[in-house]
């Protein structure tokens, strides 16, 4: 009995390894801890804003409204502040910028003073889980529900 279980034993221990490493043939380069790989995002623009940057533009008419925000300690670059009109977000030391030319927005994300420009989406208030909770079906248009 107890040489079927150190044969089971060396069976287990020895088997796994020599499987993985007739499987693994090649190995992968080694990465020192905290560099980018294949998933990092360089960009300093969201995936909206980068789109409309690069779309086609043939007048130079196109806008967008951006969120931007800075790296810390600095301001907005003195080129952009038109397009702020009293939209500072000091909690995340960021700017809303309004109509902003698509054809500048690479620029703006260049400028080392930036940390990241996204899109300006618009935003709705919805509070469907409760409406169904309480089943909740009036309707009062005098307030909005």
């Amino acid at each position: 009995m107890a040489g079927l279980v150190a044969l089971v034993a060396i069976w287990c221990g020895v088997a796994p390894n020599v499987n993985a490493q007739g499987r693994h043939r090649q190995t992968l380069p080694r990465v020192r801890p905290g560099t980018e790989n294949a998933f990092v995002n360089r960009g300093k623009m969201d995936d909206d804003v980068a789109k409309r940057a690069s779309s086609f533009n043939p007048l130079g008419l196109a806008t967008a409204n951006v969120i931007v925000t800075l790296e810390p300690g600095v301001d907005l670059p003195y080129g952009f502040q038109r397009y702020s009109h009293g939209g500072q977000l000091s909690l995340i030391h960021g700017y809303v910028l309004d109509q902003v030319p698509v054809s500048q927005l690479a620029m703006l994300a260049a400028s080392a003073n930036v940390h990241g420009v996204h899109y300006n989406r618009p935003a709705y208030k919805h509070d469907a889980l409760s409406s169904v909770a309480v089943n909740a079906n009036a309707v009062d248009l005098g307030h909005g529900i």
